[in-house]
């Protein structure tokens, strides 16, 4: 399934129900909202998406979840710019809640060694405008055989140590 990156920017829109939609999210684990889509119309409900937020700090990823719906047209967001009569498309989507780590585990940098040698990497969401990074994590080892100690340092703190084999994907998970 795709990944989508959705932005907001309090500059641009305040978000009234903010508070109220946090609260939900950690009394019942989710929230289901609408959210504008710009142009796209090819977003498939269950595709992931995350929330990132822009212009004013604190910056970066807020939020995670799945889209719950095809897009639709309706009036714009903008007050503006729906008075001139413009649409734009819409989705439904579910933020999900896991406590202070985001599902995704985007910003964990993980430091691999094997064979005396150290390489490292960092989950990001994305890395310029209208990009999505693949939030698996590529090492490339040369001819370095296993197995190797990985260290995880966790967006949201703590860090966990672990042994793996390498010439495989290894799933991590923060308990």
């Amino acid at each position: 399934m795709t990944t989508y990156v959705f932005a907001w920017n309090p500059r641009l829109w305040n978000w009234p129900e903010l508070p109220r939609k946090r609260r939900s999210i950690q009394a019942h684990g989710h929230v289901d909202i609408r959210w504008a889509c710009g142009r796209t119309r090819s977003i498939e409900p269950g595709s992931r998406a995350f929330f990132v937020r822009l212009g004013v700090p604190p910056k970066g990823l807020i939020a995670s979840g799945h889209a719950l719906s095809e897009p639709w047209e309706a009036q714009h967001w903008l007050a503006e710019k729906a008075a001139l009569g413009a649409t734009t498309h819409y989705l439904k989507l579910r933020l999900e809640g896991s406590g202070k780590a985001n599902r995704a585990a985007i910003g964990a940098r993980a430091i691999v060694r094997v064979g005396g040698k150290t390489f490292t990497r960092q989950v990001e969401a994305g890395t310029g405008s209208g990009c999505q990074n693949d939030l698996t994590l590529h090492f490339g080892l040369g001819g370095e055989k296993g197995p190797a100690e990985v260290t995880v340092h966790w967006p949201a703190g703590g860090t966990s140590t672990h042994r793996v084999e390498v010439d495989r994907t290894v799933a991590l998970r923060k308990e």
